[in-house]
C-alpha cells in the first residue's frame, strides 16, 4: 500500500494552500470543503468513532487535509493505523488563527451571538458540528479565550506526541514562509519551478523569487515529454 500523507493542522492554517501544493506534486488529495460530499460525512464519522468507514475512504486518496484530519485527535488513531505515513502539521500564531477562523464564521452574520446558527443555515453543517463537538460551544460570543486555549493545548500535545514517537513528522508554517523547499525535502520530491500556492492568502513577510505560473509549469513538462518521445523514436 502506498504510504499516505496526513495534514493534521487546524483549519485556517494554510490547509487549502497545502492541498494545491500536494496536487501539483502529483498526489490525489481528499480536500476539506463544505461543497465536498465527503467532508461533513468524515467529520461525523470521526466524532462517532467509525474508524472502519474512515479507513475505506483513506483507500481512495494519497493525501488528506483539513477536517477531520486536523484540528482533532484523529492523529492518535492515524499514527497507529498508518505508522509509515507522513504527517504534516500546519500551524500559525494563535491570535492570527483565531481572527481567520472568526472571519470565516462571521461571513454571513457579524453578530457573535448568532453567527454560528446563520453559518449552519447556509449549509456549513460540518464546520458548526465541529465547533459543537471539539470546542463544546454553540455560539462565538464570550468564547474567544476558550477557543484559543484549546487551539494552543491541542497543538502542543500533538507536537509532543510526534516528537516522542518514531514518525515522519513535519511542522509547516505557510504563513511565516515555509514553502516548496521544506515540503519537498520532507516528501522526497523535486522542487517545482512554480510559486508555492497561497490560497485564502493572509499577509506575511516571506519573500519569494518570481517563478513560472502553474500553466507554464504544466506546459513545460508536456513539451519535455514530447521531446523525450521524439528522441526515443
Amino acid at each position: 500500500m502506498k504510504n499516505k500523507i496526513f495534514c493534521i493542522g487546524f483549519p485556517k492554517t494554510g490547509t487549502s494552500s497545502l492541498e494545491e501544493a500536494l496536487e501539483i506534486l502529483g498526489y490525489s488529495v481528499c480536500k476539506g470543503h463544505f461543497n465536498n460530499n465527503h467532508t461533513n460525512y468524515l467529520i461525523s464519522l470521526f466524532y462517532n468513532q467509525d474508524y472502519s468507514e474512515i479507513d475505506k475512504i483513506i483507500e481512495y486518496f494519497d493525501a488528506f487535509t483539513d477536517l477531520p484530519w486536523g484540528g482533532t485527535e484523529l492523529y492518535l488513531y492515524l499514527s497507529k493505523r498508518y505508522p509509515t505515513a507522513r504527517f504534516i502539521h500546519t500551524y500559525r500564531e494563535p491570535k492570527s488563527w483565531y481572527n481567520s477562523l472568526m472571519g470565516m464564521f462571521t461571513k454571513f452574520d457579524s453578530s457573535p451571538d448568532t453567527a454560528m446558527k446563520t453559518f449552519h443555515s447556509k449549509g456549513r453543517y460540518g464546520a458548526v458540528y465541529y465547533m459543537n463537538r471539539e470546542f463544546n460551544i454553540d455560539e462565538l460570543s464570550g468564547n474567544s479565550e476558550l477557543i484559543i486555549d484549546h487551539y494552543i493545548k491541542t497543538n502542543n500535545e500533538l507536537i509532543k506526541y510526534f516528537e516522542l514517537g518514531n514518525y515522519l513528522f513535519l511542522n509547516f508554517n505557510i504563513i511565516e514562509g515555509d514553502n516548496w523547499n521544506k515540503l519537498c525535502m520532507f516528501l522526497q520530491k523535486p522542487v517545482p519551478n512554480i510559486d508555492f500556492p497561497h490560497n485564502n492568502k493572509s499577509p506575511f513577510s516571506a519573500k519569494t523569487e518570481p517563478k513560472k505560473t502553474r500553466s507554464q509549469f504544466n506546459l513545460f513538462y508536456f513539451l519535455k515529454r514530447i521531446r523525450n518521445i521524439l528522441i526515443k523514436t
